[in-house]
Parts: C-alpha cells; sequence; structure tokens
C-alpha cells in the first residue's frame, strides 16, 4: 500500500480549541482540545473524503494552455459591425446605474 503526504495547517481556533485543515481541500478540517486531537481528525475528514473518489494528476501542454487563455482574444470584436450593439451597451448601463431596483433607470 502506498502514502501519500498532504499538508495540514494547524491553528488557534477559539474557545482554546485548535483547528486543522487538510490545505487544498476546504471541506477536511478538525477541530479539538488538543493540536493531535485536531489533527486526528481532519485526518478522518481527508480519509472519508478520499474513500469517495480518487486523486489523480493531469498533464497539460504547454501550448494548450497558451490556446486556453486565448478564448477571449479570438471572440474579441465579435460584435463590430453589429447595429444593435449600441443599444444593447446602453441597456447594460441603464441597469447598473440602479441596481437595487426592480425597474431600469430612467
Amino acid at each position: 500500500m502506498s502514502t501519500t503526504q498532504y499538508q495540514v495547517l494547524v491553528r488557534n481556533g477559539s474557545s482554546d480549541l485548535f483547528v486543522a485543515s487538510v490545505l487544498g481541500m476546504a471541506d477536511c478540517v478538525g477541530e479539538g482540545r488538543t493540536r493531535e486531537e485536531a489533527i486526528a481528525k481532519a485526518r478522518a475528514a481527508l480519509v472519508d473524503r478520499l474513500a469517495q473518489g480518487d486523486i489523480v494528476t493531469i498533464d497539460v501542454e504547454s501550448n494548450e494552455a497558451v490556446s486556453a487563455t486565448n478564448v477571449w482574444r479570438e471572440e474579441a470584436g465579435r460584435f463590430r459591425g453589429d447595429p444593435t450593439f449600441e443599444e444593447f451597451v446602453t441597456e447594460i448601463q441603464s441597469e447598473r446605474r440602479d441596481p437595487d431596483s426592480d425597474e431600469p433607470a430612467p
């Protein structure tokens, strides 16, 4: 059986409790009157979480990451020449002027 190490942040909580949080796993937290108790509870939460699935590692080629970030650049100018675009922008600006109202601002 292989072992994987996880980093745990242990800090002082409220009411003389310690809080242990598994980094990167927001729902894997334990509280206890001692550091050891908090860590044991965080470990139990992590074991329960891992029982529901697997952590896998994936590879992403550097050129894939670059093309994914360029999606917005590819969309630039999409509405150039659209005769209704100015009306659309005006309507959005009107809505933003009075965000608490159900009715558009005049």
